[in-house]
């Protein structure tokens, strides 16, 4: 069975973003199981990553790993958010939390990958500029 949220995530990804959300939110009221509750919450980060919107991003990814920790998209999603706030160690955490959850994920072991690139480009920067 198709979840009720799958509408409203491709509503996000067609750029309709906040459209989907309000679809997201209104959905959320109803009686969900946990895994559409979770979903919902990711969602919710998705679309605040959309709009740049990184610290309500992250908020909403934080709730859904609160109710469903090894959901590793929620996790890598935390990364993103943290990683536009120039939060880059917190960043490398969340993606190793969504590796470990995912190893063979080819999109988190770039973002992992990109993280750690700002993380040793921001430390030449600072050994340079002693």
């Amino acid at each position: 069975m198709e979840s009720p949220l799958s509408g409203a995530m491709w509503l996000i990804e067609e750029g309709q973003v906040k459209e989907g959300m309000e679809m997201i939110r209104t959905e959320m009221k109803r009686d969900l199981d946990t895994s559409d509750v979770v979903s919902g919450y990711n969602n919710l980060c998705v679309g605040h990553l959309a709009l740049k919107e990184y610290a309500k991003a992250l908020e909403q990814c934080q709730t859904a790993t609160k109710i469903r920790g090894n959901m590793w998209q929620s996790h890598n999603n935390m990364g993103n958010a943290r990683l536009a706030m120039d939060d880059v160690v917190g960043a490398i955490a969340n993606y190793q939390a969504a590796l470990a959850l995912k190893p063979d994920s080819a999109t988190i072991q770039g973002n992992l990958a990109l993280a750690q690139q700002y993380l040793a480009e921001d430390d030449a920067k600072k050994k340079a500029g002693k």
